[in-house]
């Protein structure tokens, strides 16, 4: 860098002929470069181009950014690194140091994510329509052992989710069966794609929503937050909410058998052992994913209409109720769209008041449509309801709070608004 910037000077101020001489060797140098580098797709758009430069070496990334500070115009550094280097560990297998939470964060156990791609290998075993597609997230959406076990039937796209969707429609349209898996948060850059080209051409596709609801360990970016919404604005689209690994493993088969699109969200993590305690104490069926009820005592007050994670949080907070004689009910929802469909299915269950209680955003969400479509038939008639939910889906936590804390959805917080319609006439 210092080399061209004295030869520069040096040219530029030789007399009379500097200036055209300068431009003349930049010419032949742009020339050369071309022939031995052959195009420049950023220096054909006016953008000057430098690298490769190794950013793994500290005292070179830091002379060029020095000297990319002091020049005019736009530059692309072009950085090549190597992940992981330093940690022996890491340089061996970057993909599974890629995001590590931290230490004893997350609890030991088989994840959601492993379950669905253990369940989808097994019905790929007996349907060879079946197919998985990804974009550059083969081992965080527990694929790596479809990708092994059917390399033909896998397809990594890369990051660019539009594509992923678009694909999957194709396929579809060719009579296989796709399955798409994404985290929650990059679902929505592909939303369109999932209008356009696959709800509007009712082609069954099945999404598979990995990391659904708030993640701790991940921070805003990667808070599955907004899928819930997103898809409750397509049409007849079917969305399940397993909560255990089986009802991954039951939804994902009641999507592969639908006529359209079809998505399951489940969290981040392993399963909560007191969701399936309480709701799934008589094990668990193969019917299609329903509705599954938990009562802390007779003649509750209250009904909480739920899915999802949160539900855990639901529980602690009833059970700190119930010994204070105050007896509620909690739905869990299996399935959350189509809403006219489990509003119809969740009507003779209700009792009392109502809270609708999610971890995604308000706007839009499970309890705004659930709430109205409970209300087109009239099952809201002489109740009071509140719904609890996300005010802001970009959400980080604060010193000393959890993230449920923070976001106004721990077992304290939503107890306190159990307490007030449970009282309330």
């Amino acid at each position: 860098i210092n080399t061209k910037k004295v030869t520069s000077f040096v040219l530029r101020h030789v007399p009379l002929v500097g200036p055209l001489l300068y431009r003349v060797i930049k010419r032949i140098k742009r020339r050369v470069k071309r022939i031995l580098y052959h195009e420049n797709l950023f220096e054909h758009m006016g953008v000057r181009y430098l690298g490769p430069v190794d950013g793994n070496d500290m005292p070179s990334m830091l002379s060029m950014l020095t000297h990319i500070r002091s020049s005019e115009g736009s530059v692309v550094l072009h950085v090549k690194t190597q992940k992981g280097k330093g940690y022996a560990p890491a340089e061996e297998n970057p993909n599974a140091y890629h995001s590590l939470p931290p230490k004893g964060r997350m609890p030991a156990g088989e994840s959601f994510s492993r379950a669905m791609g253990e369940a989808l290998c097994a019905l790929a075993e007996k349907d060879e329509r079946i197919c998985a597609i990804t974009a550059a997230m083969r081992d965080g959406t527990g694929l790596v052992p479809f990708a092994e076990k059917y390399p033909k039937r896998f397809f990594d796209v890369g990051i660019a989710e539009g594509h992923a969707l678009c694909f999957a429609a194709g396929l579809a349209s060719a009579k296989t069966r796709p399955i798409v898996a994404l985290y929650s948060t990059f679902l929505q850059r592909g939303y369109d794609n999932i209008l356009h080209d696959i709800a509007l051409q009712r082609l069954p596709v099945t999404l598979c929503v990995d990391r659904a609801g708030l993640n701790a360990a991940d921070g805003p970016t990667h808070h599955g937050v907004f899928d819930v919404a997103m898809l409750a604005a397509v049409p007849d689209a079917t969305v399940y909410a397993p909560v255990t690994l089986a009802g991954v493993a039951r939804a994902l088969r009641a999507a592969r058998g639908g006529d359209g699109l079809c998505a399951l969200r489940y969290p981040s993590g392993v399963p909560d052992t007191a969701l399936a305690a309480a709701f799934y104490a008589d094990g668990e069926p193969d019917a299609a994913p329903t509705v599954r009820t938990w009562e802390s005592g007779e003649s509750p007050l209250l009904t909480v209409l739920t899915h999802g994670r949160i539900a855990a949080e639901a529980l602690k907070a009833a059970q700190a109720l119930q010994k204070d004689g105050i007896a509620v009910r909690i739905l869990l929802c299996e399935q959350i769209a189509p809403y006219a469909i489990v509003a119809a299915r969740l009507a003779p269950l209700l009792l009392g008041n109502l809270l609708f209680l999610e971890e995604e955003i308000r706007a839009g969400g499970f309890g705004m449509n659930l709430s109205d479509a409970l209300a087109r038939i009239g099952a809201l008639d002489g109740k009071r309801y509140e719904i609890m939910a996300l005010e802001n889906g970009f959400i980080g936590t604060r010193r000393g709070e959890s993230l449920w804390q923070t976001a106004g959805l721990d077992a304290a917080q939503i107890q306190q608004v159990m307490r007030r319609l449970a009282c309330t006439e």
